[in-house]
């Protein structure tokens, strides 16, 4: 364009040459190099599912500075590794931004598990002296399998194992 001022958008990395012509018909040239640098690659993620009140623990990489959304229940929206307190499950978004200024973003899924009923009984089991747990297991078509957690700190759980629902109702 024939502009003093042009405004450009590139998508790439691109090297723009201005000419000037003075009103004597003198000319002059220069260079100017636009760098557009890749967005960041930022992966979030979540471990562990919990039950109401319980902490999941986040993480972001890929970034050097770190924004979670929403904040509520996080110990710290504005770091990579924030944990989060929650009472239902919420998808986070975390804002990363790299050290040339670009943004990008990803989300993590934290899990509350919800616990309608008790549904379960530990005992010790006197020949093997392990931990034993008997449930009920309820008529029904679209149950394939049992989950069993333990709880690793207050109110966050871990699966130790799966008992398919065709097996005795009993965990050693």
């Amino acid at each position: 364009p024939t502009i003093s001022n042009p405004v450009a958008s590139p998508t790439i990395t691109i090297t723009y040459t201005v000419t000037v012509t003075s009103p004597a018909g003198c000319t002059d040239t220069d260079d100017i190099t636009i760098t557009v640098n890749p967005l960041p690659t930022v992966v979030a993620t979540a471990n562990n599912i919990t039950c109401s009140g319980g902490t999941v623990q986040l993480n972001a990489t890929g970034a050097v500075s770190y924004v979670w959304t929403p904040p509520t229940g996080l110990n710290n929206p504005n770091i990579s590794n924030p944990v989060a307190t929650i009472t239902a499950s919420t998808i986070y978004t975390v804002t990363g931004t790299d050290a040339n200024g670009c943004v990008n973003t990803d989300t993590a899924a934290a899990v509350v598990y919800q616990l309608s009923i008790p549904i379960c009984m530990v005992t010790v089991d006197t020949v093997s002296v392990y931990n034993q747990i008997v449930w009920d297991k309820p008529v029904a078509t679209n149950i394939d399998s049992f989950r069993i957690y333990r709880e690793i700190t207050s109110n966050n759980f871990q699966v130790i194992g799966v008992v398919p629902y065709s097996a005795y109702s009993v965990y050693v």
